[in-house]
């Protein structure tokens, strides 16, 4: 069952933006999870959203990996465009 957060992306999250209590509630041992799997919006930065998790203060919780996802037919003109 998909876990939401209040306040929209996890990367613009306060404090105690609810992070810490999805996190517990889906490392709980029954639930005898292999894996929570976090989606950030486009917008959010992997390092920031790894560390956030990183230091949640769940036990039992820790970033495993980041998978981007982009749009391969527009990435390199996007990138281009912004780097002027």
């Amino acid at each position: 069952e998909p876990a939401s957060i209040a306040g929209g992306c996890i990367c613009c999250l306060p404090d105690d933006g609810g992070l810490d209590v999805a996190l517990a509630r889906l490392a709980d041992p029954k639930l005898r999870l292999d894996a929570i799997i976090v989606e950030a919006s486009g917008l959010a930065d992997p390092v920031a959203v790894s560390r956030i998790i990183r230091f949640s203060g769940v036990d039992g919780v820790r970033p495993g990996g980041v998978v981007d996802v982009l749009d391969a037919a527009t990435h390199f003109d996007t990138v281009d465009r912004d780097a002027t």
